[in-house]
């Protein structure tokens, strides 16, 4: 009674209500104003403020809030910037409210004060947010009868793992089959499960189990489940697997941040780097490194660290297509441009941070903000190598994710306020529309400039169609999205990581292909080869995948369910790079190492069971040969006694 009860006041607190306000010229719509964070069905609350311009004259939006008073265990990230919408426009401010997840975790609440203000007028949007643990000893369970065979022979598989996960990633169900190949796996009713998606408003596209069947050797099996039944599948033997041999290291002063290369592969560049903290204390002076493919030191540019405060230095690295120019961005708004000799050529003093560089494809152009003539809103297009200012635009924040289509005729650039501009060659602005929310980490286009992908810190993956700026498809994932130097195909392909430590990897079509539990990974640790063929992983086990999500190679072989230590952790690799092919490879670890590998892949028979008939007769004819020669002389003994007696009679009768 009392969990019916518990059960019918958390619905009540997660009611969902749509409220609409005006202010000033626009009109505001949020549809929740106050959510129950249920764990482990969700992470966080995606607060979303649908803003639209009902005027005719193009108005400026602000964010007024403060910072939430300091709560302990909440994890709050906000919008910041400007935005300015258009007549007829409208665009979605996105913050997100996050209890830190614990096992013992107790009913929390947030309350916070939304403010927006738009021409000197301010609108106030109370927020209220709760977080609440299910027991799973209260919901009924659902047995699953898991079959797993040998494709190829048809006999059954021993001790494979069968895992079933939340989309979010916080809790799995898991397995392995006995001997006769069969796994019976308990797990949380999904019809009941999904009631509770809907009650409770979760935010996420997937409402589901996901399945990972795994086992040594063989390649894995991954499927979405919309409705439970028994399943009866088959496992293919793996025959593909990669060998590297690590041919250079390099130890550097500082974390690196990250690894960039020339598109014929023959030149790489690296920047040091590292998330604010006032615990990690960067030396006087780091680097920028150049390398050729063998791993052979070309040049170091020295960066002074005098002046950064609780560091992040230089998050902005470009190289160009040809190799002959690199740019970095700094913490101190410095921009540097270098040719291939190491040489400084060009340096610009931005007002601000830049934390992102990008040279266009054909290696004429330089992107960037904040300029050297405006603040953070602005963005802008530089010649190279003369340096001059060709063009800047307003962006409302702090530009960082920039991409050029392949034809260099667009170019897109993503900003912390949560907002994606598109402009042409010329600086003219053709639209602008979320970039998932906050902050961006994922950008690109695909080979053909139909497709620009988009997504970070709001937890929404969009797919658009770059001249008309309409959405092709979008997903709500379960955390932050981390991604790495590329992280679209050529085909439309999508891979990256998320914060929350789980792998995906997107057909273009939007259909879940594979995803996976894998951990932390680093910062800019996620790379897929632009043919879509493999996905390097980064983290204390960096991994490779093929398109598959077959394993391929491991740095840590057989220890990807191992926990490490914290100073493990630490040391962990924090970005990677991956040739098309995969024969070269490059890990950057957190403490500054470098190490480059060439590698290749090999093919391994699968070795059946093959029944040896003359030894296993012999081998049981050895063992049962004593019980034998007992009969034997039993039966004898019998045989003599029986002919004694017949021949005693015989003998009477005459």
């Amino acid at each position: 009674m009392k969990t019916k009860i518990l059960f019918f006041l958390i619905i009540l607190i997660s009611f969902t209500f749509c409220s609409n306000f005006s202010l000033a010229g626009v009109e505001i719509e949020v549809k929740e104003t106050t959510h129950t964070v249920v764990f482990p069905l969700e992470r966080n609350f995606r607060f979303v403020a649908v803003v639209k311009n009902t005027g005719d004259k193009e108005e400026e939006i602000s964010f007024r809030s403060p910072d939430p008073v300091p709560k302990p265990g909440w994890i709050n990230i906000l919008p910041s910037g400007k935005w300015r919408i258009g007549p007829k426009e409208e665009i979605e401010i996105v913050a997100t409210f996050e209890p830190v997840a614990s096992r013992e975790i107790k009913e929390e609440e947030l309350r916070y004060d939304f403010r927006i203000e738009v021409a000197g007028k301010e609108k106030i949007i109370p927020i209220v947010v709760k977080s609440h643990r299910l027991d799973f000893k209260t919901i009924p369970v659902a047995l699953v009868n898991v079959i797993v065979s040998d494709k190829q022979t048809g006999r059954p598989l021993k001790d494979v793992e069968i895992i079933f996960s939340l989309p979010s990633g916080m809790e799995r169900f898991r397995e392995k089959t006995d001997s006769s190949g069969i796994a019976r796996v308990g797990i949380p009713d999904l019809s009941y499960l999904q009631k509770l998606y809907q009650e409770y408003k979760i935010q996420d596209s997937y409402t589901g189990y996901f399945l990972e069947v795994k086992k040594e050797g063989y390649k894995p099996y991954y499927r979405e489940i919309k409705a439970l039944s028994d399943l009866k599948l088959s496992l293919e033997p793996q025959t593909e697997y990669f060998e590297y041999k690590k041919i250079a290291e390099k130890k550097t002063e500082f974390s690196i941040w990250w690894i960039k290369a020339s598109s014929d592969f023959k030149y790489f560049v690296t920047s040091p780097g590292a998330h604010p903290s006032p615990e990690i204390k960067p030396p006087k002076e780091v680097a920028v490194y150049f390398f050729n493919d063998r791993g052979e030191e070309l040049w170091r540019f020295p960066i002074n660290t005098e002046k950064a405060q609780d560091i992040d230095l230089c998050w902005g690295l470009d190289i160009s297509s040809d190799g002959k120019y690199v740019a970095v961005g700094c913490f101190d708004g410095v921009v540097y441009l270098l040719n291939q000799k190491g040489e400084l050529i060009k340096k610009w003093q931005a007002r601000g941070s830049v934390r992102w560089v990008k040279f266009s494809k054909d290696g004429k152009y330089l992107a960037f903000g904040p300029t050297e003539k405006s603040g953070p809103e602005y963005f802008g297009l530089y010649e190279i190598p003369s340096g001059t200012l060709i063009w800047e635009n307003f962006v409302g924040d702090w530009a960082r994710a920039i991409d050029f289509s392949p034809s260099d005729s667009l170019v897109a650039v993503a900003s912390s306020n949560g907002m994606l501009n598109l402009f042409d060659k010329n600086g003219k602005k053709l639209w602008q529309d979320s970039n998932g929310g906050l902050i961006p980490f994922l950008i690109g286009f695909d080979k053909e400039g139909e497709r620009l992908a988009i997504s970070g810190k709001g937890r929404n993956l969009i797919v658009y169609e770059p001249l008309s700026g309409k959405i092709i498809w979008n997903r709500i994932i379960d955390q932050t999205a981390i991604a790495g130097a590329n992280n679209i195909g050529d085909n439309g392909e999508i891979a990256f990581g998320t914060v929350g430590g789980v792998l995906w990897y997107f057909d273009k079509e939007g259909n879940v292909l594979w995803r996976k539990l894998y951990g932390s990974f680093g910062h800019n640790g996620a790379y897929l080869t632009k043919n879509g063929n493999y996905f390097l992983a980064g983290g204390t086990n960096p991994t490779l995948f093929d398109k598959n999500g077959t394993i391929l190679w491991q740095l840590r072989p057989g220890e990807e369910e191992r926990m490490y230590s914290a100073a493990e952790q630490i040391a962990g690799v924090n970005v990677v790079w991956l040739s098309e092919d995969g024969s070269k490879m490059i890990l950057g670890f957190d403490d500054g190492t470098l190490q480059f590998y060439e590698g290749k892949l090999v093919k391994k028979e699968v070795k059946e069971e093959v029944r040896e008939p003359q030894k296993l007769k012999e081998k049981e004819i050895s063992k049962i040969t004593p019980w034998v020669i007992i009969l034997g002389i039993l039966i004898l003994v019998v045989i003599f006694v029986v002919v004694a007696i017949r021949l005693k009679r015989r003998k009477k009768s005459f």
